[in-house]
């Protein structure tokens, strides 16, 4: 990878921010974490990532609260968003239409397939 690329990691779960933070870093990107639904937003307006992988069931108002705020700025509605979740994709989908629209990981994932899957969805601009 030829520049530093952003990733931000929105994920209630510690111990998922150690194990990806560290992988991450490896691939050479930059690794910025918020642990609830209150806090990716902003982490998402302060740091501009190139890419956020996110979580569905969080405190705090949930991924897809996350999901929605960032649609709603100017500096974060093009930011690719990978879902990556233990919850089922089909039952997201009852409160989430969009989901069939964006990537999506089922927790765990083999993280040769996470860092091919954010590879993958770059925002390139």
């Amino acid at each position: 990878m030829s520049e530093q690329k952003k990733l931000l990691i929105v994920d209630d779960d510690p111990n998922v921010h150690a194990i990806l933070k560290m992988t991450f870093e490896k691939e050479g990107f930059r690794v910025f974490c918020a642990l609830d639904a209150m806090q990716g937003p902003m982490v998402a307006r302060q740091s501009q990532p190139d890419i956020i992988l996110l979580d569905i069931m969080m405190p705090a108002g949930g991924g897809i609260a996350v999901y929605n705020r960032l649609k709603q700025f100017n500096n974060t509605f093009s930011i690719p968003v990978i879902i990556y979740s233990s919850t089922l994709k089909h039952q997201i989908r009852a409160n989430f239409p969009q989901i069939d629209e964006i990537p999506f990981l089922q927790k765990p994932a083999d993280l040769t397939v996470l860092i091919q899957t954010i590879k993958d969805n770059l925002r390139t601009a």
